[in-house]
């Protein structure tokens, strides 16, 4: 939306949206965009209703546009995995009913592979030289995205997952309060550690 700063999707509509939409007949043009998408009615409302005062954003945003239009099976593909990690994630944690560090763990391991799964997807299609793109919003989009989710970096995040996964076993150890109930427990160090993961916690 912006070349040197990111759209802010929480900012208001004006008052007087509602009566600028039928007045301008923008509702066809809305459902025709968002395609019974609530996220992207809302995008794209505050997109036309607030819009821009210059040129040089009106030309990098229609650039971008246009690239979208003419590559929209790669567009669908992104807006499906993001899509898809909000739910998928949302319903992995709704599972988590009470608050013991087991459930916890589990869930946020599994959320965090979730993620990973995506960030693989979304790499495998945003190399930098990916063909049929040439909007300066996307390719920047897609060097940046390639950049930081390079090989190392997924490899890392797979190391945590092991690491919190506690394959080693865990030791913590407490105190005793009234009616002999465990208070102050603490986990120990974890000193066995394969190389390239935390050395203890």
């Amino acid at each position: 939306m912006y070349d040197d700063r990111n759209f802010n999707p929480d900012q208001k509509l004006p008052l007087n949206a509602d009566d600028l939409i039928n007045d301008l007949g923008l509702k066809a043009l809305l459902q025709a965009m968002a395609d019974n998408d609530n996220f992207i009615m809302d995008i794209s409302k505050k997109a036309l209703i607030l819009g821009v005062d210059d040129e040089e954003t009106v030309t990098y945003r229609q650039e971008a546009l246009t690239d979208a239009i003419s590559n929209i099976g790669v567009i669908e593909q992104m807006y499906k995995i993001v899509t898809n990690v909000a739910i998928e994630s949302h319903n992995k944690f709704y599972f988590v009913t009470k608050p013991y560090p087991t459930f916890m763990i589990y869930a946020s391991i599994s959320i965090i592979e979730v993620f990973l799964n995506a960030l693989n997807k979304i790499r495998s299609i945003t190399g930098p030289d990916i063909g049929g793109f040439k909007s300066e919003g996307f390719r920047s989009l897609f060097k940046t995205l390639f950049d930081e989710l390079n090989y190392s970096y997924i490899e890392s995040i797979k190391e945590y997952i092991k690491t919190l996964g506690f394959d080693n076993d865990i030791t913590v150890r407490c105190e005793l309060g009234k009616g002999n109930t465990e208070g102050n427990k603490v986990m120990n160090h974890l000193w066995k550690f394969k190389r390239g993961q935390l050395s203890g916690l």
